[in-house]
C-alpha cells in the first residue's frame, strides 16, 4: 500500500507539472549505493509468481558530495522481492544503516522493474542524524542495476538535498 502511494504521488507529480507545460523537472542528485547480496536466494513457488529471498552481505552509500555516509549493518535486511508472471520483480527491501555520523538509520527501498534490468524505486529513510537528517525530509527515488553478485544504486529528488 505504502508503495502504491508513492507511486501514485510521483505519477500525479509528473503529470501535473508536464500538464502546466514546463516540461520534465529538474531533479537533483542524492547519491550512489553499491550492495553485495550473499547469494543465498531461497525461491519459493506460488500462484502469483515466485517469491525471492536473499539478504546483502555489506553495502555503502556515498552521497552526492562524494562522502562515504553509510555502512550496511550485516544481518539486518533482506531483500523479498517477487517476480510476476509478467517477469517483473516487485522489490521490498528494509534495512538498518550505520550513518558516517555514527547515528543509525532504517531504510526501505520499494519498486518494481524487470529482472536483471533496469528498475526505478522509492527509496525512504529514518534516522534522528542532525548531519544526515536532511535525507528524511526529502522525496528520494532510484534505480538500480543487478550485476554479478551486487546490486548498484543512484538516487535522485525533486528536493536540492542542500537546501
Amino acid at each position: 500500500m505504502q508503495l502504491y502511494r508513492s507511486l501514485t504521488f510521483l505519477a500525479v507529480f509528473l503529470g501535473n507539472v508536464l500538464a502546466l507545460g514546463h516540461g520534465i523537472p529538474d531533479f537533483y542528485y542524492v547519491g550512489s549505493g553499491n550492495f553485495t547480496l550473499a547469494g543465498a536466494f531461497l525461491t519459493i513457488k506460488g500462484p502469483l509468481g515466485n517469491r525471492l529471498s536473499d539478504h546483502f552481505s555489506a553495502g555503502t552509500i556515498i552521497d552526492h558530495r562524494g562522502r562515504r555516509i553509510a555502512e550496511f549493518v550485516n544481518g539486518t535486511g533482506v531483500d523479498n522481492g517477487s517476480i510476476d508472471l509478467n517477469g517483473q520483480l516487485h522489490v521490498d527491501l528494509r534495512s538498518t544503516w550505520i550513518l558516517a555520523d555514527g547515528e543509525p538509520a532504517y531504510m526501505t527501498f520499494q519498486g518494481i522493474g524487470p529482472l536483471g534490468q533496469v528498475g526505478w524505486y522509492h527509496f525512504a529513510v529514518e534516522s534522528g542524524s542532525t548531519e544526515f537528517g536532511y535525507l528524511s525530509k526529502i522525496f528520494i527515488f532510484g534505480n538500480n542495476t543487478v550485476a554479478s553478485g551486487s546490486v548498484l544504486l543512484d538516487f535522485w529528488s525533486p528536493s536540492d538535498p542542500d537546501a
